[in-house]
């Protein structure tokens, strides 16, 4: 009995060590991929930045409005554009031109010469929303990655900044699985892109991480704090660089909760 339990224990002994050897070699090859992957994610961010620094850290885009149906004649006499061709799929398969040019109307009928506009891209009349996001997309991975960024919408009343902004009248920016639709503009996809690598942080690298929202207007040289009712107050730090004090910030946990805040401001 003595032999049969030594023999049981001398067993058990060697399966425990085989076990541990195991446990360290997985506990070694973790460590390796989490370093791996925070190594593949740094030279992910700089090899961002050097693309964004190769285009340009401001970039100027145009995209041209659909005339309106009882000025198509003439709108289109205008402006001289670049043809954008798809495939069957839909698909462009070939890259609209970076300029236009644009013919005022004589006054007693006619048109000026023509002059040339140049920007780092043209979005045509049939640019879809999904289009404008996927080029404008690097610098909101830039701003997840640490650095600042601006995208500014500019334009008269009814040229396009809320549709490009936002997305095309009360059209549903999400379907039932909380995808963009079609007519989802740039912030909803933003909003969406921005839960999608919070959730990819969160699964590689175990880091939590929370969005919280703000919304000012400057008008008129006067501040204003859209979400709430507190005085802000603008601070010059040098250097180009601005603070601002006191301005409201509302967490938001979604991207139905990020479009509920900006349709409050």
């Amino acid at each position: 009995l003595r032999e049969r339990m030594a023999e049981v224990d001398n067993k058990y002994i060697s399966e425990n060590v085989k076990l541990r050897n195991r446990i360290d070699l997985m506990r070694g090859n973790y460590e390796a991929m989490e370093t791996n992957l925070q190594m593949n994610e740094h030279i992910r961010k700089v090899q961002q930045q050097q693309i964004i620094h190769l285009k340009g850290n401001m970039r100027v885009y145009c995209r041209v409005k659909p005339p309106l149906e009882e000025r198509n004649s003439t709108e289109t006499k205008m402006l001289s554009l670049p043809k954008l061709l798809r495939d069957e799929n839909g698909e462009i398969v070939k890259s609209p031109q970076n300029h236009l040019e644009l013919r005022m109307p004589k006054y007693g009928g006619g048109f000026h010469a023509p002059i040339a506009f140049n920007y780092d891209h043209v979005f045509l009349r049939e640019a879809r929303q999904d289009e404008i996001f996927e080029d404008i997309k690097p610098f909101v991975q830039t701003a997840l990655d640490g650095e600042h960024t601006c995208i500014f919408a500019y334009g008269q009343t009814g040229s396009g900044k809320t549709h490009t902004m936002e997305g095309a009248g009360e059209q549903m920016h999400f379907d039932e699985q909380w995808r963009p639709t079609e007519h989802a503009g740039i912030l909803p996809r933003v909003a969406v892109f921005i839960q999608a690598e919070i959730k990819r942080l969160k699964r590689q690298f175990s880091r939590d991480v929370s969005i919280e929202v703000s919304a000012l207007e400057i008008y008129c040289d006067v501040i204003r704090d859209l979400l709430g009712d507190g005085i802000v107050e603008i601070r010059n730090l040098g250097a180009n660089r601005v603070s601002s004090i006191g301005q409201t910030w509302v967490p938001v946990a979604s991207p139905a909760e990020f479009l509920q805040q900006i349709h409050v401001s």
